[in-house]
């Protein structure tokens, strides 16, 4: 599980900050409110150890909900960034998944304390094509949902910058080299 938050905090810091596509995660992450998760295996039968089982999409939600009640219980804690190793190989798996949750949020009125983000390796738009670097703004080297306090998401709208970001982002990343982009993303699925 180190491992994944290490390989996670490098993306933050080579990725997400390096490359500036969040303005607003260099405050949280550098005061320490950023919550990095490995999912954890709900149950594991006892004739065999943790690491024989793969997790489960049970596992992930388990997880999540645990998260959930973290977060909200944990007003010092700006986000939550849970990773799902071995789960999702197929992105459009894990976009119908993200689906479910956004609606279970909104079911349970969570939505109006936490939102998510999602990340993917092989993240693709909607109407780009698979290799397009547009995509690298939200590949990860896991699947991760990140919960966002929804009154920081409205801050940063209200601020008018928000909507500047995603360009700015994709105009930054169809203007690295390719060589650069493999150095940076690793793990991305082409």
């Amino acid at each position: 599980m180190q491992d994944v938050i290490k390989t996670v905090e490098q993306w933050l810091n080579d990725c997400v900050l390096g490359l500036s596509l969040c303005p607003y995660a260099k405050a949280p992450i550098a005061d320490g409110k950023v919550r990095i998760v490995c999912c954890a295996k709900k149950q594991v039968k006892k004739s065999v150890s943790a690491e024989d089982q793969p997790l489960t999409e049970v596992d992930f939600l388990s997880s999540l909900e645990q998260e959930i009640e973290h977060l909200l219980e944990t007003p010092e804690i700006e986000t939550t960034l849970l990773a799902g190793p071995g789960l999702f190989e197929d992105f459009l798996d894990f976009n119908d998944f993200t689906g479910y949750l956004e609606k279970q949020l909104r079911d349970q009125e969570i939505d109006e304390h936490l939102q998510i983000a999602t990340f993917h390796p092989g993240y693709l738009f909607a109407g780009e094509a698979q290799h397009d670097q547009s995509n690298y703004t939200n590949r990860a080297p896991y699947p991760i949902v990140q919960l966002l306090r929804t009154e920081s998401v409205a801050a940063a709208v209200e601020s008018g910058e928000t909507l500047e970001i995603p360009q700015r982002n994709i105009e930054r990343l169809r203007g690295l080299d390719p060589g650069k982009l493999g150095e940076l993303f690793p793990w991305a699925k082409l």
